[in-house]
């Protein structure tokens, strides 16, 4: 990693850390959004300024990890302003900061995914999966706000109603179901461009990816016509982060990191 790419993470991680100490209820002043935009800014610049040419790099797996944290604090900047879910933004700026700090290790710099470059195939999965991720943290917060008014406790009170925020989240999860589609849509794609054929062996990427895509839509499915919420939806979205995180963290990090190195 060189020095511009080691400056922007230790500035990213001082921004991200500025954002998790910061006490006050409105997260959404001028002090706050301009520090979270830094560190934003900054570790997009750290993650990809020792990565260029972004196309066709090789992808290291602090790098990967710090584009996925990235990505989720990008996603809830975008889809939860003013902020609605401070619980969650601060989950993930934790993340990012201790993804930044991984991709400062020189260890986790000669970990590269075996045959796994920077394309547009990758990019949809990224953002697709980020923003599982956020929704998940967003649905905990809400539950865990309905369980401490359900406990009568003087301290649960949210920036909106629980309502509202039951909206925000499935809106999000409509949201990720349909980057999920075209992350499988465009793997399709380039199965056919790449072999001239389609390739239908059931791989652990195709296996989780299907279980999770299954999972959302039955969710979805069930939350149009039957009205799912609450604990019922909380199962039915845990179970499709499971088998992403089957996917991507146990079995992609296990088998082409770990054990090819």
């Amino acid at each position: 990693m060189n020095s511009i790419a080691s400056a922007c993470h230790i500035i990213a991680i001082a921004c991200y850390a500025y954002c998790l100490f910061d006490r006050r209820k409105d997260r959404s002043n001028k002090i706050s959004l301009i520090t979270r935009y830094v560190a934003i800014l900054t570790q997009f610049i750290g993650i990809h300024a020792s990565q260029l040419p972004l196309v066709f790099t090789p992808i290291t797996l602090g790098n990967a990890l710090a584009q996925f944290a990235w990505l989720a604090v990008l996603a809830i900047s975008i889809f939860d302003h003013p902020v609605n879910f401070p619980r969650c933004l601060r989950w993930l700026c934790f993340l990012a900061l201790g993804t930044s700090l991984l991709a400062l290790s020189p260890i986790l710099d000669s970990w590269q995914f075996t045959g796994s470059n920077f394309n547009f195939h990758l990019l949809l999965a990224m953002i697709a999966y980020s923003m599982f991720f956020m929704s998940f943290l967003q649905m905990t917060e809400a539950w865990l706000l309905n369980r401490a008014i359900a406990g009568r406790m003087s301290h649960a009170k949210g920036n909106i109603s629980l309502l509202d925020m039951e909206k925000i989240v499935f809106r999000n999860i409509y949201w990720s179901f349909a980057m999920l589609t075209l992350t499988m849509l465009s793997g399709i794609v380039s199965s056919v461009n790449n072999t001239r054929n389609l390739d239908t062996t059931a791989t652990h990427e195709i296996v989780f990816a299907s279980m999770t895509w299954i999972f959302c839509a039955v969710l979805l499915l069930g939350r149009w016509r039957w009205g799912w919420r609450g604990i019922i939806a909380m199962r039915w979205f845990m179970a499709s982060s499971f088998s992403l995180v089957l996917n991507y963290i146990i079995v992609v990090v296990l088998i082409e990191v770990l054990l090819k190195k």
